[in-house]
């Protein structure tokens, strides 16, 4: 086995004058150490090298003649010295060596930010954004601003304690609208700045919130199921015995119980309706007959100056439902825009068929895909607040005055559609009215005809 030299810089970092030589018999001892170049007296050695798998350093090859010296540039060799070379050269050219290969580095340093598809910034130690790779760029657009208002405000502060530390600083999350970056800033020593690397987690944000909402109301329903049945045993005592009672009296006293006690069987009904507990008798349910049907009943409940328009799809729209559940959440939804509406307005029923694809499924996970029996109750009331939309369907939640509601309306609408293995919606804006948009998922053996790419979402106006 040819002779090799192994090198080593006592400085580490440094260009030290004073170089440590080693010399070792095999390429694969070198594998084992530490070191800065590698010099070698055979063309074989280059090649057994890079065969080593992990990236070699940089190899001088000790030539014998121009040919060899030619050869072995073209298998990788960073540089080479004549046999003859006297010590002073031969450091001479490890140093140049050491040197070219530092470069490369922050040349390859400088570059990966420009040719990563992670969004990355480089940011100065006084806080200046230098540079943004495309795919920053690329995310400035879809957030529509500009990626200075997407970068944190205390850059320069960042940059100083990322930089003075040495450490990565992370879960920096900026708000932007309605979309969420995060970024994580990395010192880069060399170039004595930072990378921020950034991400879109609005999606993601949207999924954990939408988890903790579905786990809350699951644990509001097993409570309420709870009480309820309970109440219920209470109520049918309460009830037997009044009846009992009726029977040889008369009294105000006793009537007045027995309506106080259908009043309370009623609530029972819905916190059972909230917490799906309720037993389902489900059929095919043409959605646009029963809009249809339940218009009959809109004369009892909208009052007088609220105009009532519909707005069915032009084909039929099956569902497997429960019909008298379906009608509650109808009679529910009507009565909530009617009280959105104490001056009037207009108040609209819409049926269509909604496909989800995987974008609606990130922000829905506990929907299956498929096609969906979409219907939309539409008011032009008075909206509801930002901060109350999360509030709406958690039970005993109302707006209304005390003694005019019992907060337990759109409580029962939430329980029925998740019971139905749907999904409810709303989107509202003060002043201008409230959407709660409703999907069952549709009977197989509808023929549905998809809504086109540009579609809403099931939310939207």
């Amino acid at each position: 086995m040819a002779r090799v030299v192994f090198v080593a810089t006592s400085g580490g970092e440094g260009l030290d004058p004073e170089l440590i030589i080693e010399y070792v018999h095999s390429v694969r001892e070198i594998a084992l150490a530490s070191c800065s170049v590698v010099v070698v007296a055979e063309l074989a050695d280059v090649t057994e090298l890079r065969a080593l798998g992990a990236p070699p350093p940089p190899v001088i090859v000790r030539s014998r003649d121009d040919e060899m010296a030619v050869r072995a540039l073209e298998l990788g060799a960073a540089d080479f010295v004549p046999v003859g070379a006297t010590r002073a050269e031969l450091c001479l050219r490890i140093r140049g060596a050491i040197r070219r290969q530092r470069e490369h580095r922050t040349q390859a340093l400088a570059m990966f930010p420009e040719l990563s598809p992670t969004p990355v910034v480089r940011i100065a130690a006084d806080g200046r954004l230098e540079i943004a790779n495309p795919a920053a760029v690329e995310l400035a657009r879809r957030f529509a601003a500009p990626i200075e208002t997407l970068l944190p405000p205390d850059l320069t502060e960042i940059a100083r304690d990322v930089l003075s530390n040495a450490r990565p600083s992370s879960g920096i999350e900026i708000q932007h609208e309605a979309r969420t970056v995060a970024w994580t800033f990395h010192p880069v020593a060399l170039l004595h700045a930072v990378h921020g690397y950034a991400a879109d987690i609005t999606e993601q944000r949207l999924v954990e919130e939408h988890l903790r909402q579905s786990q809350k109301m699951d644990a509001v329903g097993h409570l309420a199921g709870g009480i309820a049945h309970d109440f219920n045993n209470l109520l049918t005592v309460i009830g037997t015995n009044t009846l009992l009672l009726q029977r040889t009296s008369t009294s105000e006293s006793l009537t007045s119980i027995a309506t106080a006690t259908d009043r309370a069987a009623g609530l029972v009904r819905q916190l059972l309706a909230f917490s799906r507990q309720q037993v389902l008798q489900t059929r095919d349910v043409e959605i646009n007959g029963t809009v249809v049907n339940f218009l009959k009943m809109l004369e009892l409940v909208v009052r007088t100056g609220v105009e009532v328009s519909l707005d069915l799809a032009d084909h039929p729209i099956w569902a497997r439902a429960d019909a008298n559940m379906l009608d509650q959440v109808l009679m529910n939804l009507v009565v909530n825009a009617r009280d959105a509406m104490p001056d009037g307005g207009k108040l609209t029923i819409s049926t269509s068929v909604f496909v989800l694809d995987e974008e609606d499924l990130r922000a829905m996970p506990d929907l299956a895909p498929g096609a969906y029996a979409r219907i939309r109750v539409l008011d032009t009331g008075m909206g509801i607040p930002p901060e109350l939309l999360p509030k709406v369907f958690d039970p005993f939640f109302t707006t209304k005055e005390v003694g005019k509601g019992t907060g337990l309306g759109l409580a029962t609408v939430f329980g029925i559609v998740k019971q139905h293995a749907g999904a409810i919606a709303v989107t509202s804006e003060v002043g201008r009215g409230t959407t709660f948009s409703v999907l069952l998922p549709a009977a197989r053996d509808t023929r549905f005809q998809a809504e086109s790419p540009e579609r809403p979402k099931p939310g939207d106006e």
